[in-house]
């Protein structure tokens, strides 16, 4: 191919080199057209006739060709140029790539020899592999056999493991319902406590104003819509330190204080069935017993407590 490339070449040069001379014949032909044109104008003008019309025409006719060979001689000799700077490199490649081919050639020579010693060397190998992978087959299948084994215990744990989980499961669940019922249980007891402490509170204050009540006086009874407390000083002091039992609670959580003035009242309104029905005491009618609940008293036992410096207080 790259002959060709250079027969073709070779051929274009020298049609380039015969076109030269043929050129140059032209433009001396040119020439002598131009100056034989020129002595008849200069002799025209010397005679002071004008020249021919037709003449003037050729002449600039002539002159553009001249022009124009002028550049494609020039555009012919820079192809020649380019040509032979082509043809140079061509040259150089093609010594280049028999250099390449001859070293190619060597190489696979080289690489021929190699491959042959590495093709002799991998037949004396796999000789010994199979050797080996007959043992290797023989000890894949025992401990292919070991891993169904393995495999078997381990479903079994798994199932075991199920098993254990559900038990646990239900263990958990019957736990949950057992600590539910007791906290029932306890505060159940809690209020049944409550209940009680309260109910023999309540026993005590309705046997202490039933001791010391004056005979004329009625004690309170079921039917009874009111009833008074009349007590010495001595004796309320005495009960005073009996009920503060009962406000153990209210006066630590703060929903009691002891007042210097008007004795033990509640900061905050009780709930309903918190209080007790103070209209029940003689003398307490709706618009007492809500002054009296606006000082904080709801309850008996508050009166119950009440010093005759209190009763005076509440008087004024």
């Amino acid at each position: 191919m790259d002959a060709i490339s250079y027969f073709f070449v070779t051929l274009i040069t020298h049609n380039l080199l015969l076109a030269v001379p043929v050129l140059l014949l032209g433009l001396f032909l040119g020439w002598l057209i131009w100056a034989r044109r020129s002595q008849i104008n200069v002799s025209n003008a010397n005679s002071n006739k004008p020249a021919p019309k037709q003449g003037d025409a050729d002449t600039t006719k002539l002159q553009s060709q001249l022009e124009a060979c002028k550049k494609a001689r020039l555009g012919l000799q820079s192809d020649l140029d380019a040509s032979e700077l082509k043809v140079k490199e061509l040259t150089a490649d093609l010594a280049k790539a028999t250099d390449a081919a001859d070293k190619a050639a060597a190489q696979s020579a080289d690489t021929d020899n190699a491959l042959t010693a590495k093709v002799a060397a991998l037949t004396g190998g796999l000789g010994l592999a199979s050797g080996d992978l007959d043992g290797v087959s023989s000890k894949v299948s025992t401990l292919q056999a070991e891993l169904d084994a393995a495999q078997s215990a381990l479903t079994t744990c798994q199932n075991d493991l199920s098993t254990c989980q559900s038990d646990l499961s239900t263990c958990q669940n019957d736990l949950g319902t057992c600590q539910s019922d007791l906290g029932a249980s306890q505060a159940d007891l809690s209020s049944c406590n409550t209940a009680l402490s309260a109910a023999q509170s309540d026993l005590e204050a309705a046997q202490n104003a039933a001791t010391t009540a004056p005979a004329s006086e009625p004690t309170p009874s079921d039917t009874d819509d009111e009833f008074t407390v009349n007590e010495t000083e001595e004796e309320k002091a005495e009960l005073r330190q009996k009920n503060l039992q009962f406000f153990a609670a209210d006066l630590e959580s703060g929903r009691l204080k002891d007042d210097e003035k008007y004795g033990l009242v509640y900061t905050e309104t009780l709930e309903q069935d918190e209080q007790d029905d103070l209209t029940r005491i003689k003398g307490v009618a709706k618009v007492l017993n809500k002054t009296l609940n606006d000082y904080g008293v709801f309850k008996y036992r508050q009166i119950a407590l009440w010093t005759p410096q209190i009763c005076d207080d509440f008087s004024d």
